[in-house]
């Protein structure tokens, strides 16, 4: 075979490599067509299919994201007439009309909520001055159950309800919830300490009170009137003073 010969079969193999490249080119291109084309169709049969269900999904969406708005809106009129109603519960408690203060009070406590701790301590403050010790005792009870309040108001129920109930609850009750107030991250911790001190002299452990007001005295984070009502007591219980 000349080298002409070669030359020729050369360039009649690259021209038949060129052409199946091409062909090859072109099935591939074809190939994408149609999977685009059944992948196109899929995904319409899959809209049509799916659309309402989105639809409905969107719908939903939407609804829920305008009734929680809306619910924000009503959560937010919904305490401005609560802090409105407290407003006027005051005044009526400050000018000494404590029967029409105790109805605003009650409804503001029927929403739930901070305003409605707030208007409930308040109550009690009023029947404790009205001399029903037990009815305060048992709103105090009430709100130290409450889960939707600030755990600020229950622990002040707890301690109110011992500082009110001393005098006539079981004493042994008593400790029981001082014992949880007086942990050190509670911010009444300080009052919790004093009122320990006042159970244990109830109960005859005069050595445990004076100890217990001795510690509040001996740390510097004490409220100034709780060392000062602390060192005044240690006095009376040294000087052999039973009856404070």
């Amino acid at each position: 075979m000349t080298s002409k010969d070669n030359k020729q079969n050369t360039l009649l193999e690259e021209k038949r490599k060129k052409r199946e490249d091409e062909d090859k080119v072109a099935v591939d291109s074809f190939l994408t067509e149609i999977e685009s084309d059944i992948r196109d169709e899929q995904l319409k049969k899959l809209w049509l299919r799916y659309k309402n269900l989105f639809y409905a999904s969107l719908s939903v969406l939407v609804i829920g994201v305008a009734s929680y708005q809306f619910w924000i809106k009503l959560e937010q009129d919904k305490v401005i007439q609560q802090a409105t109603v407290y407003d006027d519960a005051l005044i009526l408690m400050n000018a000494e009309d404590f029967e029409a203060a105790l109805d605003l009070f009650a409804k503001v406590s029927t929403n739930g909520g901070n305003y409605a701790a707030l208007a409930s301590l308040q109550s009690a403050s009023i029947l404790i001055s009205q001399g029903k010790r037990g009815e305060a005792l048992n709103i105090y009870r009430s709100l130290s159950n409450k889960r939707n309040i600030s755990n600020k108001f229950r622990n002040l129920a707890l301690l109110l309800e011992v500082l009110h109930g001393v005098e006539t609850e079981d004493t042994v009750y008593l400790s029981d919830i001082i014992s949880d107030l007086t942990n050190p991250s509670n911010p009444f911790v300080y009052n919790a300490l004093e009122l320990k001190a006042l159970i244990q002299y109830k109960e005859g452990n005069i050595n445990g009170a004076k100890e217990t007001l001795t510690n509040l005295t001996e740390d510097e984070r004490t409220p100034v009137d709780i060392l000062q009502r602390a060192k005044e007591i240690i006095i009376v219980l040294e000087s052999g003073y039973s009856n404070f």
